[in-house]
């Protein structure tokens, strides 16, 4: 009597034990599919956001591009306009030199130096020495030189301030080539975390199908292990049940 008594125990203890470990695991799978899938959808809104971040920064330096390339040209239009100027300056330069007559010299002066039409006078004076050789002057009030005094400044500071702002021009293109340079470095290793980011989405993507595929549709029946709790539930549940139904066999 006490053997049949112990094995319906342990017969309905097993079978206990094995019913909740099925319900157990089948509760745990839910759970872990919920997760999983929670996760995925997390993952694929923070790439579509990722996407879309990306796409409005490419939006932004394509029309900083544009302004850039504006810009350029326009420095590009100044700079000619400046060695324009400069072959002009050259020109003019040249033409005085070439003045052959005093009135030509005369009239070039005037339209230089306008206020002083009325206050010039012009001198003959013979050179002593040399019969019929005369030199001509031009007299103007004295304060009048401080006028050559400026412009002749006036011309030196230009001058070096023109140099020195072919120096800062020069500069100004060697800092933007090497901006250039750093932009695309800066773009080479952006596209190299994308290429990383994009392989290790794409992987885990298709490990996270499987993973619920395999939650989803298990290829063989297998119950999930019972926690230490469930067994000793079961066992003492089983034992106890085993013990009713071995007492209404006697």
């Amino acid at each position: 009597m006490l053997k049949k008594l112990a094995i319906a125990a342990i017969v309905f203890a097993v079978l206990l034990m094995v019913g909740l470990s099925f319900i157990t695991a089948k509760y745990l799978d839910k759970e872990e599919i919920l997760r999983v899938t929670q996760e995925r959808e997390q993952l694929q809104q923070q790439r579509a956001e990722l996407i879309a971040l990306v796409a409005q920064k490419d939006s932004s330096k394509r029309v900083l591009e544009v302004k850039v390339i504006h810009l350029e040209t326009e420095v590009a239009l100044q700079l000619a306009e400046v060695e324009a100027m400069e072959g002009v300056r050259q020109v003019a330069q040249l033409n005085v030199r070439k003045l052959e007559t005093t009135n030509d010299l005369e009239n070039q002066l005037m339209e230089t130096y306008p206020q002083i039409k009325t206050s010039m006078m012009r001198t003959v004076v013979p050179v002593e020495g040399l019969s019929g050789v005369n030199l001509e002057y031009w007299s103007v009030p004295f304060r009048f030189a401080e006028t050559f005094l400026i412009e002749h400044q006036n011309s030196e500071s230009y001058m070096k301030q023109r140099d020195r702002l072919k120096e800062v021009v020069s500069m100004q293109d060697s800092i933007i080539d090497l901006e250039k340079k750093i932009v695309v470095l800066e773009e080479e290793k952006s596209e190299a975390y994308k290429q990383g980011y994009d392989s290790a989405y794409v992987k885990y993507q298709d490990l996270n199908e499987k993973y619920l595929t395999l939650l989803n549709y298990p290829p063989s029946v297998e119950f999930g292990l019972p926690q230490i709790g469930a067994v000793a539930i079961g066992t003492a549940l089983g034992f106890v049940g085993g013990v009713a139904v071995g007492s209404a066999t006697k």
